[in-house]
């Protein structure tokens, strides 16, 4: 079952778990060298994406710098339907 769905570069991933980090999501279901990405735990920021519409939460507290409406994929999970841009 589809909770919601994330929409970046044209595509929408359904997300179908409550549990999963975007960036897993997006992994799962798309090309991986997509999307850029290293530390995994939201230290490094090499996967900050603009959000331009919907609702996350944090796993854990960021540890990146991050700018106004800016997300760490990998420490962040869908809320509500969002969108996000490189």
């Amino acid at each position: 079952m589809v909770l919601f769905n994330i929409f970046v570069g044209g595509l929408s991933i359904p997300c179908t778990s409550t549990h999963t980090n975007i960036l897993d999501m997006l992994i799962e279901q798309s090309d991986s060298s997509d999307y850029h990405y290293e530390c995994k735990q939201g230290h490094c920021g090499s996967c900050r994406m603009k959000v331009t519409s919907g609702q996350y939460e944090y796993i854990s507290k960021p540890l990146a710098f991050l700018r106004d409406n800016e997300v760490l994929l990998c420490i962040a999970k869908p809320l509500s339907d969002i969108s996000l841009e490189r």
